[in-house]
């Protein structure tokens, strides 16, 4: 069975709105029925904290394929990650 992780901040690491709408790593699981689909999103993160985290949290699944959805946090207030290291 092929793998597929999803690597992010919070836009990847919920699972279900408030409404019981279902977010991105749920629709790709409910689309692609004979993967593993991971959730690997941990909320309110950079990619400089995301970047720590990539060996353990991804490639250790040695996945098939990879999403990354990273952007949220990096310009939001304290947490800003300048540019060039973005």
């Amino acid at each position: 069975m092929p793998t597929l992780v999803c690597f992010g901040d919070s836009m990847t690491a919920k699972e279900v709105d408030t409404n019981g709408t279902l977010r991105f790593t749920s629709r790709v699981r409910e689309e692609l029925e004979e993967w593993t689909v991971i959730n690997a999103g941990v909320p309110c993160e950079t990619t400089r904290t995301g970047l720590a985290r990539f060996q353990e949290d991804v490639l250790s699944y040695k996945p098939d394929l990879v999403t990354i959805l990273f952007g949220t946090f990096d310009s939001h207030g304290n947490k800003r990650v300048d540019v060039y290291e973005f």
